[in-house]
């Protein structure tokens, strides 16, 4: 685990030191390990891994919540060095790392006072160059920007603001002209598509350490956008009423649920149901421990679990750690 044997750098180092704490340390004395980025995750993972028969524990698998995406400063652990290699092979502890792709959908865009935006504003890998020299950086200072999306000229702005004081009004401009794109489905498709890869070639850096990503935006979103949405729906309503019982409350969760199956695109749908989530009026771990418990109690999700392309990264990441897929 020393410096000439890992990927660590030295900063690494110093960073888990500070931040392995009994929760995270299990991963030493794993068999397979799993990376997630929060809480809902470190609470439906395992669920979703006993549905699916593949109970974490039972193939001595941890899961570590990294509170954040910062995942090399983990999974650099099981990268082997040069030196390394030259004379013994990779680690074979499989490691999945779990994580969302994070790029806003159309109907957040249409949410509200949103509805005019007709454009957004994108840094790709090419505006670099540009952008770096504009502020003043080294390309490799503002490399955290790249695929990131702004609805509005005034929140580009604030994010290059945090990484150089140095930007006139008409810097800001020409950046905003460069990054400018038509806001529509394939836009976000394509943002889609390259933040994947781009996960997937930053932290996959070989056959044992593998990325599963959220295609759409997020594991709650993922949810709704699956056969479960009604369990997760269900979740949503139990938190967030003190009594989720009442003949009232039964009837708002009644009239939510015939909203969202009379909207006819998937991803509206999905949307209504993560707003509360996304405006954080109840909390997502919350959330995610209430489906568990009503996943772990209905009989029928399963089979909804086993087949939901939605949640097949999900189900690809529990069998990475656990032997790979059953031959059922």
């Amino acid at each position: 685990m020393n410096g000439e044997n890992t990927k660590l750098e030295l900063e690494d180092y110093k960073f888990l030191e500070r931040f392995l704490d009994s929760t995270k340390a299990n991963l030493f004395f794993a068999k397979g390990v799993i990376f997630v980025e929060g809480d809902a995750e470190n609470l439906l993972v395992p669920a979703i891994a006993e549905l699916i028969g593949r109970p974490l524990h039972k193939y001595g698998v941890s899961i570590v919540n990294i509170g954040n995406t910062a995942f090399n400063r983990y999974v650099n652990i099981y990268s082997r060095s040069e030196k390394w290699l030259n004379d013994f092979p990779q680690l074979k502890v499989p490691v999945a790392v779990i994580t969302d792709v994070d790029i806003k959908p159309m109907p957040y865009y249409h949410d509200s006072d949103e509805n005019t935006i007709k454009a957004i504003y994108v840094i790709r890998d090419e505006h670099l160059p540009f952008i770096a020299g504009k502020m003043n950086v080294e390309k490799e200072d503002i490399i955290s920007l790249v695929l990131q999306s702004f609805s509005t000229k005034k929140a580009l702005t604030a994010t290059l603001e945090m990484y150089s004081t140095e930007l006139s009004n008409g810097d800001i401009n020409e950046i905003a002209d460069l990054t400018k794109e038509d806001l529509s489905q394939e836009t976000i498709d394509s943002l889609r598509e390259s933040r994947a890869l781009s996960l997937r070639t930053e932290y996959g850096n070989n056959e044992n350490i593998q990325v599963f990503v959220a295609a759409n935006w997020t594991l709650e979103y993922e949810i709704a956008m699956s056969s479960l949405r009604n369990e997760l729906l269900d979740a949503i309503h139990n938190v967030k009423y003190k009594n989720p019982s009442s003949v009232a409350n039964l009837k708002k969760l009644v009239d939510i649920k015939q909203k969202i199956e009379g909207l006819s695109f998937r991803e509206a749908a999905a949307y209504e149901i993560y707003k509360p989530l996304l405006e954080k009026k109840v909390s997502k771990a919350s959330v995610a421990q209430q489906l568990a418990l009503l996943l772990h109690e209905n009989e029928s999700a399963r089979e909804r679990v086993i087949q939901d392309e939605y949640l097949k990264y999900l189900r690809e990441a529990i069998y990475h750690v656990t032997g790979g897929p059953s031959n059922d």
